[in-house]
């Protein structure tokens, strides 16, 4: 089985509501972690915190352009 067979039989069994749902937590968990980058940054943190906290925004933003692939995928199959 290749990846994108694997993706797209996951967006098929895939419901939408909880598509959404998981894409609204995603948002959440990103503006969290640019509220917690900021205040690591306005600290005089180490470089490593800084680090952290980029890669923090960084996957959970990954993952809410993932859920938005999703939702726009299952949408296409209708």
């Amino acid at each position: 089985m290749r990846w994108a067979e694997a993706k797209r039989i996951s967006v098929r069994k895939s419901d939408r509501r909880s598509l959404w749902v998981f894409f609204g937590l995603g948002v959440v968990m990103t503006a969290l972690g640019v509220f917690a980058t900021f205040a690591v940054f306005a600290m005089k943190g180490d470089l490593w915190d800084k680090i952290t906290a980029l890669c923090g925004v960084a996957f959970f933003g990954a993952g809410t352009l993932f859920f938005l692939w999703m939702i726009r995928q299952a949408g296409q199959r209708e």
